[in-house]
Order: structure tokens, then C-alpha cells, then sequence
């Protein structure tokens, strides 16, 4: 039919318009959670995802979408990683002003909050 949008084609623009709210609403917000500041840089808290990723695989460390193997951190040298959640992962945006990890499988947006001490992955979205 002419005019009309496919399912998938319509949640794509779906998923599009809402991580550009979300990075215009991320872009606006002038501030960190955790008000420690070091160097003009905000502090983890001690006993955060974020502190044990970088004493476990040392700085910087980066997230990793690893399709089935889930998502992954890994140490700058890629000898060290560490799985963060297990499952399909198709893509991360590691956003450090909220500083959350964004991540999405099929159908699916999640979170995952670098602050926290034992995180679990918060779905944002899921398409019916």
C-alpha cells in the first residue's frame, strides 16, 4: 500500500527519535550525580561499576557490543575484558554525563547505571 510504513521501518524511527531526545536532554543537563570533583572531573564512587571496571582493567576502558556474547568491557591493550550483561547486544552509547551505559537489543532499549554498586540493566523500552 502507498503511504504506508512497515513495522520495523516505523520503530527504527521510533528508536532514532527517541535516543535524539535523549541526547539533546543528556547535552542540556550541566551537571553529574556525584558532585565530587577532581581536576574538573566528576569521582566515581568507591565500590561503583565504574571504580571496579577501572581497577580490574585500568584506564581508559572501553564497552564493547559483542552481538551474542553480550556486552562486554575491555582493557585499552584488549587483554582484559569482563562481560557486563549477557545476551544479544547490537549496539552501546557510553554516555558520561549521566553516566549510564545505553545499550539496545531487538526491540529493546536498556540501561545500565555506572554508578551503582551491583547494577542491573533497567529496560527504557520495549516495542509490543
Amino acid at each position: 500500500m502507498r503511504g504506508s510504513m512497515s513495522n520495523e521501518r516505523f520503530a527504527g524511527r521510533v528508536v532514532l527519535a527517541f535516543l535524539s531526545i535523549c541526547v539533546v536532554g543528556v547535552t542540556a543537563c550541566g551537571t553529574t550525580r556525584t558532585g565530587a570533583k577532581e581536576n574538573g572531573q566528576a569521582q566515581a564512587p568507591k565500590g561503583s561499576l565504574e571504580s571496579r571496571l577501572k581497577g580490574e582493567l585500568g584506564e581508559p576502558v572501553a564497552i564493547l557490543p559483542r552481538g551474542e556474547d553480550g556486552l562486554v568491557a575491555m582493557s585499552a591493550d584488549g587483554t582484559r575484558t569482563r562481560v557486563l550483561v549477557n545476551g544479544q547486544v547490537d549496539w552501546v552509547l557510553v554516555d558520561n554525563r549521566s553516566q549510564v551505559i545505553w545499550f539496545g537489543r531487538p526491540f529493546e532499549i536498556h540501561l545500565l547505571d555506572l554508578l551503582a554498586d551491583n547494577p542491573i540493566p533497567e529496560t527504557i523500552m520495549r516495542q509490543p
